[in-house]
């Protein structure tokens, strides 16, 4: 294609051909035209798909008229017609087709079909460009120098002229690209930075090679390496660091590319910072470190790499909470078994008073249960409520957990009937949990079923308030005294009436 003058500036060439690197996907292919008229072009049958396309066309599809307009170039089954390729090819690069648009902007630049406007030429191999054409982007980059030689002005200086040597106008060119660089914003960022963000490998290759600064900041102070991090470019983060990127630089919130890397959860990005010596120590606004956020998304992996890397286990946050806690409560029992070989004390307590086994029952995690329990952590060890892991397996009602922490209990010898602050046993919180499963684990373990709490309630009376029959059924079969009021003298049957439970009622008749 001809080299055409008066394109613009090297930093309006260099600009451009960012934001096209860091465009869509291509939305069209050739093989997206409808199915007979591709047929008939595989088939060599161009008569006939010209004939299939123009009433595709006609109806708005782009790529019949991209497809159309093409025969018209070529004159393939159809008389040969620039005019009417013209047409086509503007109807279908007006609908957002990406070929058609860089072949319309061919024709503007060429005046093939219509007269030659280079704007508008221009105008449309950004628009081709901005969706990925590759031929598009050539184009651009080809376009910033002037079919004489010389390149374009930057900041009001003009970096070549004609009747320099060659390697002076190398060099000028080079000048002008590091000068459009330095200044280049795409969506806001550098354009090194916006080109490591989208994982443009060789936008990122061109930048640096023009001088651009490899620690250049968004407007939230994040640098190409930073995200290219989070995004997982691989590739991208090993360039920049091969360029001498900073690991360690911060962006506003304190997050460093590896603490970025293990938010999200780029395993290999992390491999390639640790082995770059990224450091460990660092602490965000939040006064996390990278081994923080590792624990936190229980990125097991991750935190296997930094532990192997020198890092420590986080020590106890404001909430008492250690990291055995964290990991039972959230973690997978993979990942809590590493955070024990490399911490403390299973039975540590927090502030109040509550061990990682009652976080692990507390959220149900039965895995974790599962681990704690193997190192014989104190399932009848109460928190500052008096309240055990096993009564907290209970309130949320999970048999798995629940189970385990009954074994666990019982083989240890410990007082199942024991009561909490709030006179709850493990059986008057399963019975409010309406687990029959529990219940009757619970039962068949020997539970008293008529203590009775700080309200005077009893097992039965709490599960005939909540209308849990079957856990009613089951504790009048185990002999529960139907006949006990609580200290508002009501019975079971008469708490059940009083919340409308009708079917719980009648079993007391």
């Amino acid at each position: 294609m001809e080299r055409h003058k008066h394109f613009g500036s090297a930093r309006t060439v260099v600009v451009v051909f960012f934001m096209c690197l860091h465009g869509h996907s291509p939305a069209f292919s050739a093989s997206d035209a409808p199915s007979e008229a591709k047929q008939l072009l595989r088939s060599g049958d161009y008569m006939a798909a010209a004939r299939v396309l123009a009433a595709d066309a006609n109806a708005g599809d782009a790529e019949s008229q991209y497809q159309l307009a093409s025969l018209y170039r070529s004159g393939r089954g159809v008389g040969q017609d620039d005019a009417k390729a013209f047409k086509w090819m503007r109807s279908a690069a007006e609908r957002g087709h990406e070929k058609a648009a860089f072949m319309l902007a061919r024709m503007h630049l060429s005046g093939r079909g219509t007269k030659v406007d280079r704007d508008l030429g221009v105008r449309w191999l950004q628009t081709a460009a901005a969706k990925g054409h590759d031929g598009a982007i050539r184009e651009l980059v080809a376009l910033g120098r002037n079919s004489d030689g010389k390149v374009a002005e930057v900041k009001g200086r003009r970096e070549a002229k004609p009747d320099r040597p060659p390697e002076d106008r190398a060099e000028a060119e080079r000048t002008a690209r590091v000068a459009a660089l330095t200044d280049a914003k795409v969506a806001g960022r550098p354009a090194l930075v916006e080109a490591a963000h989208r994982g443009q490998l060789d936008a990122v290759k061109l930048a640096i090679a023009a001088g651009a600064d490899v620690d250049g900041r968004d407007s939230d102070g994040r640098t190409g390496l930073m995200l290219a991090a989070a995004a997982g470019h691989s590739a991208v983060v090993e360039l920049l660091l091969n360029h001498s990127a900073k690991a360690d630089l911060v962006d506003a919130d304190g997050n460093s590319a590896l603490m970025q890397a293990i938010e999200n959860s780029r395993t290999d990005v992390v491999t390639r910072l640790l082995a770059r010596s990224a450091s460990l120590i660092i602490r965000n606004k939040a006064q996390l470190r990278a081994m923080d956020l590792a624990l936190d998304r229980c990125l097991g992996n991750e935190i296997r790499m930094l532990l192997s890397a020198g890092d420590r286990l986080p020590e106890r946050r404001g909430d008492g909470m250690t990291a055995i806690m964290r990991s039972a409560e959230r973690c997978n029992g993979d990942v809590l078994s590493l955070v024990v070989k490399s911490s403390g004390e299973v039975d540590a307590v927090d502030q109040n008073g509550r061990s990682a086994l009652w976080h692990a029952a507390n959220a149900s995690n039965v895995e974790t249960v599962e681990v704690l329990r193997g190192l014989g952590a104190d399932a009848l060890r109460a928190d500052k409520n008096g309240e055990t892991s096993l009564m907290r397996a209970m309130v949320r009602g999970t048999s798995a957990s629940g189970r385990a922490l009954l074994q666990a209990a019982l083989a240890n010898g410990g007082d199942i009937d024991r009561q909490s602050a709030a006179g709850n046993t493990a059986l008057i919180l399963a019975a409010g949990s309406g687990s029959s499963d529990l219940v009757a684990d619970l039962i068949k373990a020997g539970a008293a079923t008529d203590i009775r709490n700080a309200l005077g309630d009893t097992a039965l009376i709490v599960a005939a308030r909540e209308g849990h029959s079957g856990v009613v059924r089951a504790l009048i079969a185990a002999g529960a005294d139907a006949g006990l009021r609580n200290k508002m003298r009501e019975t079971a049957h008469d708490v059940a009436v009083a919340s409308g439970h009708e079917t719980v009622a009648n079993l007391f008749n």
